[in-house]
């Protein structure tokens, strides 16, 4: 099993144990988050999964990287949950999804959650639509494709469109950060964005 220089001399399940992961995780998970209760609980969960999963890790994988792409996982699908209790177009209460912050303090989240929630609603209806089923409703592709009338390949394109037109948009005001998979880990205001 292959370890991260810091974890070499230990076992996997005295590092998944470990003070120094369950510190390092914490503030990780702190600052996409930004709550210390919701950060407790996140990172337990983490490490719960890891535990569990700890098979699953590869010889040829390195202990960090893994640990760290579950805890991805666990800040998505808590935000995925966030959303399908509050609809798109809420604009009370309604919490972005958010893994940054921006240089002039915690209002950015704020803003980039309304412009999101403007780029969407500018997006031609069948995407529109789209996105709003799957992404923030929580709808797969397939059953898209069967609210819809169309084929399954038809639904994905439209999510997929949607998205690119989503991703094209933040990407003229924002720096995104992305992990090897694609998915966004840090989102920063471009300063010479100016707006439309």
């Amino acid at each position: 099993m292959t370890h991260e220089n810091a974890t070499d001399a230990l076992t996997l399940e005295q590092w998944l144990a470990s003070d120094e992961l369950r510190h390092g995780l914490l503030q990780a998970i702190l600052r996409r988050v930004r709550d210390p209760h919701l950060a407790e609980d996140l990172t337990q969960e983490v490490l719960v999964k890891a535990f569990s999963n700890r098979e699953r890790l590869r010889e040829e994988e390195r202990a960090g990287p893994w640990i760290f792409r579950i805890a991805r996982h666990v800040i998505a699908d808590h935000f995925r949950r966030e959303r399908m209790a509050s609809p798109l177009g809420e604009e009370e209460g309604e919490a972005p999804v958010f893994l940054g912050q921006g240089p002039d303090g915690d209002d950015f989240p704020e803003i980039l959650g309304r412009f999101l929630r403007k780029v969407v609603a500018g997006l031609p209806p069948i995407y529109r639509d789209a996105l709003s089923f799957t992404d923030c409703g929580g709808g797969s592709q397939v059953e898209l494709a069967k609210s819809e009338g169309i084929s399954i390949s038809g639904a994905k394109s439209r999510v997929q469109r949607a998205r690119a037109s989503v991703r094209e948009a933040v990407e003229r005001c924002c720096f995104l950060e992305t992990d090897p998979y694609g998915g966004v880990v840090h989102v920063e205001p471009r300063p010479d964005y100016c707006g439309d």
